[in-house]
């Protein structure tokens, strides 16, 4: 999406850079899943209204739960919306990979010996993590700002332990609770929702981000307002599998399993290339057969570390 380009409020043609709309946009995606879940709750009762206002009166009574969940996802929108200016995606997503064993290591502590992991299970960890890292190793640094390298990469850094809080938080809520993972999603993205109304306030009025510019621009490019509406359903499908993995299995499953985005934002980043040459990630021979080889070998230790993993229905019995 930030690769589309279209002309801002002053007539000027440029790359889109718009991070903090981009977290509006996803959170407001989240939201909807709230009421997607309002809709399949009622389904089989025709009496609308009153489930509404159950949902209502139930998201209410969440809402304190929530309430460091909602807190720990913005300062990571922040922290990520800021270092994904200045670093590539695959690379960005490389450092978000950090949460496998970040992730691992905070349930541990949380739940003890009910969620340790086997020794068999932390080498599939750090196997998982070691070939994401071939990966991006292996990937094209030209989107990278040499400049202000440093600053993405220390941002990102400290986005990993916020973010890994968040999903043994969100496990733990989810398991202790009798929430809907719909629920518990869409009473995050809505809180999220509102609070980045507020965030784009700010970074309008610090000059960090124009909205104008914005909305100029979408209006200007069809093709980027095609994406933002791509991203945002993405967004919202990303959300539901992460959260429903969340539920049925845990928060290291969940990471683990969406460290395999990394190979499809890079096939992303050749597609792109490939259609246009000044934009995405080329081929590069000898480097993208070992990422190719990375991508083979990682999701085969992904699914290997989830088979290993019982779902709660299993450990329930």
């Amino acid at each position: 999406m930030l690769q589309t380009g279209g002309v801002d409020a002053h007539g000027v043609f440029r790359a889109a850079s718009f991070p903090y709309f981009a977290g509006f946009v996803e959170y407001f995606s989240k939201g909807m899943l709230l009421w997607i879940g309002m809709v399949e709750g009622s389904v089989s009762d025709r009496n609308w209204c009153k489930n509404v206002r159950q949902a209502l009166t139930r998201c209410y009574n969440s809402s304190a739960l929530i309430v460091p969940l909602v807190s720990l996802q913005v300062a990571c929108q922040l922290g990520e919306g800021f270092s994904v200016l200045y670093l590539a995606a695959s690379l960005f997503a490389l450092i978000r990979n950090l949460r496998m064993p970040c992730v691992a290591i905070l349930s541990r502590v949380w739940f003890g010996e009910s969620k340790s992991h086997s020794w068999q299970q932390w080498t599939l960890l750090l196997g998982i993590t070691g070939g994401a890292s071939l990966a991006v190793l292996c990937g094209d640094s030209n989107m990278t700002s040499h400049t202000t390298y440093g600053i993405g990469i220390v941002t990102a850094l400290l986005v990993v332990p916020l973010s890994s809080m968040k999903a043994v938080l969100e496990q733990s809520i989810l398991h202790a609770h009798t929430l809907s993972p719909l629920l518990v999603s869409g009473v995050q993205g809505t809180l999220c929702c509102m609070i980045m109304v507020a965030v784009l306030a700010v970074v309008q009025s610090l000059g960090l981000e124009n909205f104008w510019d914005t909305v100029s621009m979408r209006r200007s490019s069809p093709g980027l307002t095609i994406n933002v509406c791509l991203f945002g359903l993405t967004c919202m499908v990303d959300c539901w599998f992460g959260t429903m993995v969340t539920y049925y299995y845990d928060s290291t499953v969940e990471v683990t399993a969406m460290s395999t985005t990394v190979f499809g934002i890079w096939a992303v980043q050749l597609g792109i290339h490939t259609y246009d040459k000044s934009k995405g990630e080329p081929w590069l021979y000898s480097m993208s057969l070992w990422y190719l080889f990375s991508m083979f070998v990682t999701v085969a230790i992904v699914i290997t570390f989830v088979s290993l993993r019982q779902p709660r229905t299993q450990l329930n019995n």
